[in-house]
């Protein structure tokens, strides 16, 4: 076991309040803070990571952009619009697959996550989960202005939504150093992202009719399936086994979870009656028309 890992379990509260800077911010933002939960300063590791985020999502656009225009014919022939949402894609995988697996690895590997289902438990321990935040706010912020460089290629007000809040939310819980576990879940959605976006390259390619494509529509369907419909009970439960907490929080913290689970939830259950809609269509010899997943499915962040 690690230094720092005998640190943080030898430590009787929070790994992160060590380091974390105790200042309250200025009064204006009392809606957002009270006695029980005060707003912390972020300390300058925490903006130098968010930042560090940022560029690295923004080299991989020219990374993949580059290597797209070399390796396939496909990216070539395509118009500058669909380019830029190829690229998107492939960025949005990278972040898919490292903020699921710190999800999942600071979920499953900090008891106090799947012990304690009480609103300040925190998924903190050996700073994955910490990190992951970070790592998630500094794509979702690249991203964001990505897509308003881009927004008649990539926009949507849907999509703008979801990352503003996306980045408010897990901004005020990186400050409140507490209801990480119920942000954390929200990010395990990540393991659904790469199989609507290959679902999109695949079609792209002219792949529609192989049944390469009808199998990834299959694995998208049963990645929702498994990951994000679970998602809706069990994170209902966490809000009703918490709705007590609330009323001690700030207005920002029940208005952030229950707004966000609404919201959520509506489009999850909406994106699944597409999804099984066209599996069906698949399986009863129907062919499905691209208006149903491919094309009224959006890049998932």
């Amino acid at each position: 076991m690690s230094a720092l890992e005998n640190h943080f379990r030898s430590s009787s509260s929070s790994p992160i309040s060590t380091t974390r800077d105790s200042r309250i911010l200025p009064s204006s933002f009392a809606f957002f803070s009270n006695e029980n939960y005060t707003l912390k300063a972020y300390p300058q590791n925490t903006l130098m990571n968010v930042i560090g985020s940022i560029i690295f999502h923004t080299f991989l656009v020219f990374v993949f952009y580059g290597m797209s225009s070399m390796l396939s014919s496909t990216f070539r022939s395509l118009t500058f619009s669909k380019k830029i949402n190829w690229v998107s894609r492939l960025v949005s995988n990278v972040h898919a697959i490292i903020s699921f697996g710190g999800a999942l690895w600071a979920i499953c590997m900090t008891a106090e996550c799947y012990k304690r289902w009480d609103v300040v438990a925190n998924c903190f321990d050996y700073e994955v989960g910490y990190w992951t935040l970070q790592y998630t706010i500094g794509y979702f912020t690249y991203d964001l202005i990505f897509m308003l460089m881009f927004y008649k290629e990539l926009g949507g007000i849907g999509l703008v939504l979801h990352h503003f809040f996306g980045i408010v939310g897990w901004g005020l819980i990186l400050s409140y150093e507490g209801f990480s576990f119920f942000a954390l879940l929200f990010t395990l959605t990540e393991a659904t992202t790469p199989f609507v976006n290959q679902r999109w390259f695949l079609y792209e390619s002219g792949m529609k009719d192989k049944s390469v494509y009808s199998l990834c529509g299959f694995l998208l369907w049963l990645s929702w399936t498994l990951v994000r419909m679970p998602l809706i009970p069990l994170t209902f439960m966490y809000i009703m086994y918490n709705l007590e907490d609330f009323k001690y929080a700030p207005f920002a913290v029940p208005f952030v979870c229950i707004f966000n689970y609404v919201l959520i939830t509506i489009l999850n259950s909406y994106w699944y009656y597409l999804i099984s809609k066209g599996l069906l269509s698949v399986l009863f010899g129907k062919k499905p028309k691209m208006t149903s997943t491919a094309a009224t499915l959006k890049k998932e962040q």
